[in-house]
């Protein structure tokens, strides 16, 4: 018996119950961290698509105000290169523009 307990004594390393008990630790505090970046994620594709339509309604209106009979665009690629850059791109399929009233949603 003795000979046994110097022999656990000099081994080093983990045993499976403290094991266990990490994967558990660390099972829980992914639980929790997850859905907060998704949620997170989604929030700033939201702001991000406000700020892009409030940037196109801005060059709409510039549009709109440079046009000698008063007009909106028919599309908003007709807005490249004087107003805006590029069209930017939209986290959920594409833009809708109305050219009769120049809004962006």
């Amino acid at each position: 018996m003795i000979r046994l307990r110097r022999l656990m004594k000099d081994e080093k390393g983990f045993t499976l119950i403290e094991l266990l008990v990490v994967i558990a630790i660390l099972g829980i505090v992914a639980g929790l961290a997850v859905p907060r970046v998704v949620g997170a994620i989604d929030k700033a594709k939201t702001n991000s698509d406000k700020a892009n339509a409030q940037a196109l309604e801005a060059a709409v209106e510039r549009y709109y105000i440079d046009q000698i009979p008063n007009a909106y665009p028919a599309t908003l690629n007709d807005l490249k290169p004087n107003y805006i850059k590029e069209v930017p791109t939209r986290s959920t399929g594409s833009w809708s523009y109305d050219s009769v009233t120049g809004s962006v949603y």
